[in-house]
């Protein structure tokens, strides 16, 4: 039979011979999301795009974290629109956006709570929902725009929000083009670097772990 508090301990002893060596502290700066903005930015004057749209949700997050810092799972699903000039704003429901307020305060980007992102069968009496004519002339977009790029993949875009977006906009005036933000994604800075070296020390030190008390059967 095995011997579970034994087995626990040489798990908790990787992990305090692993955590002195982990520094907590590094993160992306506030500023470094602003050169990531304005990066894409300039892709996007390139490519003849007024508005970029990125969906994330607890599956597919990736994409608005490096936008804008979001990074917990929540049951709701959310959106970021970035426009040609400015901050980014994150589009969630009333429960999402709570949540999701601790990355406009590490991000700089702005939020905004839309009803049409709110879970389907709740009804939030008391929430401020604005719409999205309201979000676009926020951020100066309220015209007619040329084109606006969806940056996610068209696997993991909700068919709701594209068709939020297609009757804003119009579907002609609608583009997938994920590229365009994998290549700004592409090249690491130093903080990056930094994130993802103090991420490996954390892995490492779980597999240690996991291996330690792992037995046959």
């Amino acid at each position: 039979m095995l011997n579970v508090s034994k087995l626990s301990k040489v798990a908790g002893q990787v992990i305090k011979e692993s955590e002195p060596s982990i520094n907590k502290a590094v993160e992306i700066p506030r500023e470094e999301y602003g050169q990531r903005w304005k990066k894409l930015q300039e892709s996007m004057a390139a490519k003849g795009y007024d508005l970029l749209y990125v969906c994330g949700s607890e599956l597919d997050r990736s994409d608005t974290a490096w936008l804008t810092g979001t990074f917990d799972p929540m049951i709701e699903r959310y959106g970021v629109l970035l426009p040609s000039e400015g901050r980014p704003v994150i589009l969630a429901g009333s429960e999402g956006g709570h949540v999701l307020e601790e990355a406009t305060e590490r991000s700089g980007a702005e939020i905004a709570l839309l009803k049409e992102f709110q879970i389907s069968d709740e009804e939030y009496r008391w929430a401020e929902f604005v719409s999205l004519d309201q979000v676009l002339k926020r951020v100066g977009m309220s015209g007619h725009l040329k084109r606006i790029a969806i940056a996610s993949p068209i696997e993991v875009m909700p068919v709701s929000q594209l068709s939020i977006i297609q009757s804003q906009f119009g579907k002609d005036k609608v583009v997938f083009d994920p590229e365009i933000l994998r290549m700004a994604k592409y090249e690491k800075s130093d903080n990056e670097l930094a994130v993802m070296q103090e991420a490996n020390k954390v892995a490492d030190a779980a597999l240690r772990s996991m291996l330690a008390v792992t037995v046959p059967g």
